[in-house]
């Protein structure tokens, strides 16, 4: 009788310890279950804010590519010293690798190259040119540069437009105590100042030649032919890019955004 009612007490007692100790350890657990939780809620929007921000980066970049100057700026974006553009570019690519956007901006870089090996033939030749013209005219050549006017005139001519602003000025210049007469053409000071003995008239006339040359040859067609290219890849670069900033989200995945 005695061992029965040890045993039941044993018994009572392990019972109101287990009883004591269950309500500490579901609160653990539940403590446990709330910080994990509570984690989970922090890295998820921690996740969404930099999915946001990077999407916003790439947006950036791409608006960039519209903001470039068709003609002299070659939207590459991948100047050695700007780590983040290239990164961001290589990013893009990697989330839209069948966008025509690709294509257009290799024919838009492609167009505005051909169009520097163009003015650099271009220079050559009409540098050329107007030195062997003043040949009988001017005895020292060597501050002559028309090169760059004369591009005007080939680039006036692509365009379909006049040259009515680009009028020829004597201009007295002041060299010390002394005046001396300078030709210009529009903004273009042609010679500063011009040499005793040489008539300002000759070199207007020589000047004006190598212009009609220019305004009758066949560079104003070619520097057409790569503007059209550089208008029609940038339109294509232009309605992408415009179809990505209205879209907001982009699809696919990058090395940047991969978690």
């Amino acid at each position: 009788m005695w061992l029965e009612e040890h045993d039941r007490g044993a018994r009572i007692d392990d019972l109101a310890r287990a009883a004591n100790r269950t309500p500490r350890t579901v609160t653990t657990h539940i403590e446990f279950a709330r910080r994990e939780r509570e984690q989970r809620e922090v890295r998820g929007g921690l996740l969404r804010e930099a999915m946001l921000r990077h999407m916003e980066d790439l947006l950036t970049l791409a608006r960039r590519l519209q903001e470039a100057d068709p003609g002299t700026q070659a939207p590459t974006l991948r100047e050695p010293h700007d780590v983040t553009a290239t990164l961001l570019l290589e990013a893009l690519h990697r989330h839209l690798p069948r966008s025509p956007l690709w294509k257009a901006r290799d024919q838009w870089v492609k167009a505005i190259a051909d169009l520097a090996t163009l003015r650099q033939s271009f220079d050559a030749h009409w540098q050329r040119q107007a030195v062997e013209a003043l040949a009988g005219v001017l005895p020292d050549r060597t501050g002559i540069e028309w090169a760059s006017g004369l591009w005007l005139v080939a680039d006036r001519a692509a365009a379909n437009q006049a040259l009515d602003d680009m009028v020829y000025q004597q201009r007295a210049i002041a060299l010390g105590q002394t005046l001396e007469q300078g030709l210009a053409w529009g903004s273009y000071d042609l010679l500063r100042p011009v040499p005793p003995g040489v008539s300002i008239d000759a070199l207007q006339r020589i000047h004006e030649d190598l212009v009609a040359k220019v305004m009758a040859g066949h560079e104003g067609t070619a520097i057409a032919a790569v503007r059209r290219r550089i208008t029609a890849a940038r339109a294509t670069v232009d309605r992408e890019v415009e179809q990505l900033l209205l879209r907001r989200l982009l699809p696919g995945s990058c090395s940047l955004c991969q978690q």
